[in-house]
């Protein structure tokens, strides 16, 4: 996946702690470089947007459930459905989803129209 975040409208990866969010996204780009910037970007309407539904610090910590809601807000993201968390002309979306301490363990999901 090296590189590729580009190519995504919308990613939706997990926040749980605020320095993982930035940690996931530097681990699915590849490099550290960037990853700052293409969050502040995205709140710019740059591509790809992330985190549309808030995070876990706007949605709430939800457990086991969180990589299920990752995947439910792609989906309504592509649906065109999400309401007031819309992102215009979402296409393709990631989801990621860790599953916390004191595992390494995760998920990556890829959703498109």
């Amino acid at each position: 996946m090296k590189g590729t975040l580009s190519s995504f409208d919308l990613v939706e990866a997990d926040d749980t702690y605020s320095y993982k969010l930035l940690q996931h996204l530097a681990s699915l780009e590849g490099s550290e470089k960037g990853v700052t910037e293409l969050v502040r970007g995205s709140r710019g309407g740059g591509r790809p947007y992330v985190n549309a539904s808030g995070g876990s610090l706007g949605v709430g910590y939800l457990i086991e459930a969180t990589g299920l809601h990752k995947i439910l807000e792609c989906v309504l993201q592509i649906r065109n459905e999400a309401g007031g968390n819309q992102v215009k002309g979402v296409e393709r979306a990631l989801a990621l989803s860790w599953r916390g301490n004191p595992t390494a363990t995760g998920a990556v999901a890829i959703l498109s129209r």
